[in-house]
């Protein structure tokens, strides 16, 4: 097995032991790392701790709950596999938003990100080095 194959899956057994929904790891064609996680049903009281104060005043802003739930677990698990793949503390991460909308890690160096949602799930990819992007459409 591909050590970071291994390393990823690592990095989905602390996405489980939160209560989050882990459905898949893969590797991307680039060969970056992808999670593909479904809207938890872990309670979310959990999960909010780990955002930020921006992240929870726009999670409060979702007016179906199940978009809101999807949007907290999302969140929360782009957190925890950044402080996982790039050893930053989930609580010192900053995000900021390019002109197009694009998530950036504030400090994060050649960390790369993206996520993408549908229906009820997410699919996150790490990387570093050239920007990625992710997408899903049910």
């Amino acid at each position: 097995m591909h050590p970071s194959v291994e390393r990823a899956r690592r990095g989905g057994d602390r996405l489980r032991a939160i209560g989050l929904d882990v459905l898949s790891i893969e590797e991307a064609p680039g060969n970056f790392p992808l999670w593909m996680i479904a809207r938890s049903g872990a309670p979310t009281e959990r999960l909010w701790p780990l955002l930020s104060i921006e992240e929870c005043e726009r999670a409060d802003r979702f007016l179906r709950p199940e978009l809101r739930q999807r949007y907290v677990a999302a969140h929360a698990a782009l957190r925890l596999l950044i402080e996982h793949w790039f050893d930053i503390p989930a609580d010192g991460q900053r995000f900021e938003r390019s002109d197009l909308g694009k998530m950036r890690l504030v400090g994060g160096g050649a960390a790369q990100l993206n996520l993408s949602y549908s229906a009820d799930h997410v699919l996150i990819g790490l990387a570093e080095g050239p920007e990625i992007g992710v997408d899903i459409e049910r």
